[in-house]
């Protein structure tokens, strides 16, 4: 037994003495499975025999049995039942022979088989028959050393270096379904590490232990998938490891299932929708047989289950004749799904059952479902006709009433499954399903919420609520473990633990692999190569940029046949999110080619003027209502254009060509050839559905698939980048001033935390530099930030910031972080640190190099994680608060956050971490909203504001 704690810290030998007392040595014995059955039975009595129908104090450790025969047997589990007779005596003889305290007792998730022989490693006072445990004395010794428990725990113990132990829950106490008090004794030290189903009685008894009340809780697991998107025989690449695969996953959700005793499998949406060719040739049913077959307890509705309409939605999950193919017909779902927030116009009720209860392990579970709000700008509109989708607020009211609905039915257990996006980055959790946290009152009884949509990584609390997503095309699942009360049915304990399923050493289900290969023979054309690419024609960056795999299908689209004798269209645009997989390296197939473009979509061809065409771009710029940047480059054929992106959207293009050069006439009518979803206005492309024509024509993929084959006849498949699309990320200076960048990069996803720390000692702000005597320039580009004028004369004459010539300031150019940190450390007037960057992103001898150096000794800013700055990524508002408050530290005072946040109504959205910044800024009036009393935290801050911001800290410091 332990007689102290072992502290967060150093481990001695001490540490593994106090661990192990006794002087032991290893050994291995083999015996049958009825002698491991046994040896468990026999270390069931160190329990008392628990009385269901008592409610007075029940002492649960049997005070009699010597702690050190208390084995546990790991590589088996089993739960034991302390409301049965112990069959043994501690003696080892034999109290109740009829008795069996041990239940469930299974061996790689099967029944334990009594006949099996097993090796089991012990110390020699076992293996010897120390503890007179039944059939162990005298079994056949396997490993006969001499070498101590104690080293051996010691020499693990160095070899991993650091540990990090936690009970792995192969044994545990069966629940005992009535309200008995049980009590226990162990050390005082163990009211500093409680569990949640274990409370100090505050008591001792004579000896001087402390006595604990127990409660046993009911263990359950909730297994699920988010996305799969149909991916029966996707192979991923996780970690520069194979991963995935329907059959990999069946194996390690079968796996994980056998391990516990009570779980429900679920999946969060997009099941289906964007799948791969295997499954999208027949409507999806392959994945739904195999959800079927893998017996899902309950699944949610999620964007792409919506893709070919509610009618076609209906008939996977109800069963019948697909309305889509007609040679299709579906079984059905053998299992529940929910939606509480898409709403029938016609009936005003969700169009499926909005909540399911399961009952496992004698407890009941609520399962609310929820679709992203993005939904209608993600599918065609035909895709979402005739169903309207809650606003967050109706959202929140609907889940508190079908939560209060699950209460009423005796539902304390109750998850969300939301396909809202949600991440977990540096310990935060952030997006849609987080907000759905916080927009929930604190006591509201939803105790876990699944995300999905965006597929990333989520795996915190926000609220007191669990969040929890598990990537995305069967490449990882979720393990949510939850301890319920059996009497109230309410959650003790939630945890979850997200896996990637590796391929390496993992044997595909044997059932899954024959379900894929028949629908697999049904379609010979998957496996047949029409030609091979030597790995580079990907859509890398084709959200932001040009891309070979958009050249290469737009030209594709530019091909197609409508029928109409009137030859190809002029122009052909293809959105960066229909692209879902690059071209292999190697052999190409139509299933690759499937899996590229997999929605089935139509090509239409519309007939749009110059001036539509050119509006049609400037969509492509979206701007979220948080001022977040929501850019979907259409990759394009037939024409060319350069945009300066550091102007406002309507005045960034400046140069829009036919491929030849030749300017497009904007009042001249033009052909051009899109896909039917953004045809009807999806992904923001809403100029679209004003074309003065309209024609319906092939499926996309077949016209991909004819145009690789003959222009390629099976051979090499060749496309690149071609400087059709040319992105100026900054305004070129006629000669680059001191400071000033020589490029920016394309910003990438806000970090959940930069810039957080506060620094060890601020340095006290001084004088600001005085003016260099040089004339200030007058910039004739200031009309459109008046409000700005003042703070960008102020510090371009104290040379805090320049221009980019005599005559432009460029106030609507983003700024970077390596930018604003440099106007910092200017205006704070710190000199060189010293220092050399420990970033790796950042480069010796580069105009920013010094002002990082500076600003991360001052404790202005951090990295961004991994080792990295980020410096050309452009720096948004609230990154900004919280370089400034850092650099104010000194200044700060203790102040109420909310209600100095009071006034913006998209407060939420603020980063935990930033909230303090922010508010102290607002207080003290430095920084203040944008449009509609908003602050817009994750919106990229330009060179106006950031000169504003800049003038009002030196204001404050002077």
């Amino acid at each position: 037994m332990l007689d102290k704690c072992i502290e967060k810290g150093p481990l001695t030998i001490r540490s593994a003495s106090d661990l192990y007392l006794y002087d032991n040595t290893l050994k291995a014995i083999k015996v049958k499975g009825s002698v491991v059955k046994e040896w468990v039975e026999m270390s069931a009595g160190a329990f008392n025999t628990i009385d269901e129908n008592s409610t007075a104090p029940q002492s649960l450790l049997n005070s009699a049995f010597a702690v050190y025969n208390f084995d546990v047997i790991d590589g088996i589990r089993y739960t034991i039942d302390v409301t049965k007779a112990a069959k043994y005596n501690p003696n080892g003889t034999v109290n109740n022979a009829s008795s069996s305290r041990v239940k469930q007792i299974t061996y790689n998730g099967k029944p334990l088989d009594l006949d099996q022989d097993f090796i089991v490693v012990t110390n020699n006072y076992r293996a010897s028959g120390g503890g007179n445990f039944p059939g162990v004395k005298g079994s056949e010794m396997i490993l006969d050393s001499q070498d101590e428990n104690r080293q051996v725990l010691m020499d693990y113990i160095s070899e991993v270096g650091t540990i990090d132990p936690s009970a792995d829950g192969n044994w545990s106490l069966a629940p005992i379904w009535s309200n008995v008090n049980l009590t226990f004794t162990s050390s005082p030290d163990a009211a500093k590490v409680l569990p949640a189903n274990m409370t100090d009685t505050g008591e001792k008894d004579i000896k001087g232990f402390g006595i604990y009340n127990l409660k046993l809780p009911v263990e359950v697991h909730l297994i699920g998938i988010n996305d799969f998107h149909g991916q029966l025989d996707t192979v991923s690449t996780v970690s520069n490891k194979p991963a995935g695969t329907a059959a990999i996953l069946a194996t390690y959700l079968k796996e994980a299932r056998a391990k516990h005793d009570n779980s429900l499998l679920f999946h969060n949406g997009d099941s289906v929708g964007a799948s791969a060719p295997v499954s999208s040739l027949e409507r999806d049913e392959p994945t739904i047989e195999w959800m079927n077959n893998m017996k899902f307890d309950v699944g949610s509705l999620g964007n792409h289950e919506f893709d070919q309409g509610v009618a076609a939605l209906m008939t996977q999950l109800d069963g019948g004749v697909d309305p889509k193919d007609s040679n299709v017909t579906h079984a059905g779902t053998n299992f529940a799904y929910v939606n509480a927030n898409a709403i029938s116009i016609a009936t005003g009720e969700p169009i499926i059952a909005p909540y399911v209860i399961k009952e496992v392990g004698g407890v009941k579970i609520g399962f609310i479902g929820l679709v992203t709000k993005s939904t209608p700008s993600k599918v065609s509109p035909a895709g979402t006709a005739g169903v309207r989708f809650l606003t967050p607020d109706e959202e929140v009211i609907a889940v508190e009433k079908y939560a209060k609905e699950l209460q009423d039915q005796g539902v304390e257990t109750i998850i969300v499954l939301a396909h809202d996006p949600a991440s977990t980055k540096a310990d935060v959790t952030t997006g849609e399903a987080a907000d759905l946290a916080k927009a929930l009152p604190a006591d509201s009884p939803v105790d876990v919420i699944v995300a999905g949509d965006n597929h990333a990584l989520a795996n915190g609390v926000v609220n007191g609520k669990l969040i929890v997503q598990a990537y995305s095309y069967g490449t990882a699942f979720e393990d949510i473990k939850l301890l319920i009360d059996p009497l109230t049915g309410d959650v003790t304990s939630k945890s979850a633990v997200v896996t990637t399923t590796f391929q390496e050493g993992v044997t595909p289900d044997a059932d899954t692999v024959a379900l894929v290969n028949k629908y697999l023979e049904m379609h010979p054309e998957l496996t047949n190569p029409v030609g091979t690419t030597d790995g580079t024609i990907t859509r890398t960056d084709a959200y932001n940029n040009e891309s070979a795999l958009g050249n290469l299908i737009a030209d594709a689209m530019l091909t197609a046949d409508f029928g109409d004798g009137k030859g190809a269209a002029d122009f052909a645009f293809m959105n960066p999110g229909g692209i879902r997989a690059d071209l292999p390296k190697g052999n190409v197939t139509f299933g690759d080619l499937a899996k590229i473009q997999p929605f089935g979509n139509t090509l239409v061809k519309l007939t749009l003027t110059g001036a539509q065409i050119k509006t049609l771009l400037q969509q492509q710029w979206n701007v979220t209502s948080s001022g977040t940047a929501d850019t979907k480059t259409l990759q394009i054929s037939g024409l060319k254009y350069t945009a300066n992106m550091y102007l406002p959207v309507a005045e960034r293009l400046a140069s829009l060509t036919l491929a030849d050069g030749t300017p497009i006439n904007p009042s001249q009518n033009y052909t051009a050839v899109v896909n039917n979803f953004m045809a009807a206005g999806g992904d923001n492309y809403k100029v679209l559905t004003e074309a003065s024509a309209s024609l319906a024509g092939p499926i996309d993929l077949d016209v991909f698939y004819a145009y690789i084959v003959k222009k390629f006849n099976y051979g090499a498949i060749t496309a690149g980048i071609e400087g059709r699309i040319n992105n100026n990320r900054v305004l070129q200076p006629t000669s680059t001033p001191s400071g000033n960048p020589g490029g920016i990069v394309t910003p990438t996803p806000t970090p959940t935390a930069s810039a957080t720390a506060a620094p060890s000692a601020t340095p006290a702000p001084t004088a600001t530099p005085a003016p260099t005597g040089d004339p200030v320039p007058s910039f004739n580009d200031l009309g459109k930030v008046a409000w700005a004028k003042e703070a960008i004369d102020s510090l371009t004459a104290k040379g805090i910031i320049k221009g980019f010539n005599d005559n432009d300031f460029a106030p609507l150019k983003n700024v970077t972080r390596a930018e604003f940190v440099t106007m910092l450390v200017r205006a704070m007037n710190l000199t060189d640190s010293g220092a050399a960057s420990a970033f790796s992103d950042v480069k010796s001898n580069v105009w920013y190099t010094d002002s990082i150096a500076i600003a991360v000794k001052a404790g202005f800013v951090k990295g961004s994680g991994n080792g990295k700055f980020e410096p050309g990524r452009e720096i948004t508002r609230e990154e900004m608060a919280i370089m400034v408050a850092n650099a104010l530290k000194g200044q700060l005072q203790p102040i109420d956050n909310s209600a100095a946040l009071i006034k913006f109504a998209d407060k939420a959205n603020i980063a935990p971490y930033a909230l303090e910044a922010v508010a102290q800024l607002t207080n003290m009036g430095i920084v203040s909203g944008v449009e509609a009393a908003k602050f817009a935290p994750k919106g990229i801050a330009n060179r106006a504001q950031a000169a504003v911001i800049i003038y009002r800290t030196l204001q404050q410091v002077s």
